[in-house]
């Protein structure tokens, strides 16, 4: 990567972002980068509603409890000898992910994979996908571990 360069991370607070952080806190250690946490969501935590509603957990969920279960595990998992830094976009996640690394200029963007099956990527798309295919620099997608993995 360029001297200059660094490493963007999707978090979503899902198991594969987070082993796609510990990829890349492994990364930016051996390559001395920076990194950038990124937490790219269509709603932000201005649109969060305390009322009961009839939808379920999973589409209801407060976005600014989800910022801050993100970035509690970020601090929490971060070396303080690696330049990192957190932060929040609205909009289009895929699109946000690419515009944000290009913004960067960013080396590499390490995404974790949800694993949907065919059909479930079809009807919901699949970010790290699209990452993949639109973005200008390189891409490491993080799948789901069967078996412990270790540097």
């Amino acid at each position: 990567m360029r001297e200059d360069s660094c490493i963007v991370v999707p978090m979503d607070g899902s198991e594969t972002s987070i082993l796609a952080m510990d990829t890349a806190l492994n990364l930016a250690q051996v390559l001395d980068v920076k990194i950038f946490f990124l937490h790219a969501a269509y709603f932000d935590s201005s649109t969060d509603d305390d009322s009961d509603s009839w939808l379920p957990d999973i589409v209801t969920v407060s976005v600014g409890d989800m910022i801050e279960d993100v970035r509690r595990v970020v601090e929490e998992r971060l070396p303080k000898e690696i330049r990192a830094e957190f932060v929040e976009r609205v909009g289009d996640p895929a699109k946000v992910v690419v515009d944000f690394a290009r913004e960067k200029k960013a080396g590499l963007i390490v995404i974790g994979a949800r694993g949907l099956s065919t059909m479930e990527g079809f009807f919901m798309g699949s970010v790290s996908q699209e990452v993949m295919e639109t973005a200008d620099c390189a891409v490491l997608i993080i799948k789901q571990q069967k078996e412990a993995f270790s540097w």
